[in-house]
């Protein structure tokens, strides 16, 4: 059966925030996976890698839950803002507030301190991923829903925390190969040496 154009756009728009999703479940796996292979970092490579793997699954999770002004930001993929939004609270197991501090910590770390450099932002902590990932999580579960709806055809995994914990167990095995590789060489330039 061949799509109308309506029905291409959507497919179009929701392969789109497949590859968002996806972006974020392999970089907050790949992030987890080093923080359990490596307990101790130092300002080198792997300090640098889990840094970046952390900030680039804050940015990716903003192109769903971030400004409204995104062209894949949830209320342009799912008409039902209502019945989205119950479904994201009750996913994450958070209330309507507690969701929208959250989601708005996120999003002032992303604009003050990965996207933009503001020097009166000093963060005192590392904001807690989880909900971010449940929230991932539950808006693929979503996604799977309204795309049978539209009859959208796909091979896409059934449970993308399933996927999610198999690839965590892979990059634990390959982070353990690499690091064990290369953990005797030492960097002889490290950034604590560009100091003023």
């Amino acid at each position: 059966m061949e799509m109308n154009n309506e029905e291409n756009c959507i497919s179009e728009l929701y392969n789109d925030v497949i590859d968002i999703l996806r972006d974020f479940i392999w970089e907050l796996m790949h992030h987890r996976a080093l923080k359990k292979v490596i307990v101790e970092f130092e300002r080198d490579f792997w300090g640098l890698v889990v840094n970046n793997s952390y900030d680039m699954s804050i940015i990716a999770w903003c192109k769903i839950f971030g400004s409204y002004s995104e062209n894949t930001h949830w209320t342009k993929i799912f008409l039902d803002e209502t019945e989205f939004r119950k479904f994201i609270y009750k996913s994450v197991e958070m209330s309507k507030k507690q969701w929208d501090s959250y989601a708005d910590g996120l999003r002032e770390y992303r604009n003050k301190w990965i996207g933009h450099f503001n020097s009166s932002f000093r963060p005192d902590h590392h904001p807690d991923l989880e909900p971010a990932f449940k929230s991932i999580i539950a808006c693929y579960k979503y996604l799977l829903k309204k795309m049978a709806q539209y009859g959208i055809e796909h091979n896409l995994p059934d449970s993308l925390s399933e996927y999610s914990k198999a690839l965590f167990k892979q990059g634990v095995e390959l982070i353990e190969y690499a690091y064990n590789s290369v953990k005797h060489i030492k960097y002889t330039h490290s950034s604590d040496s560009i100091t003023f």
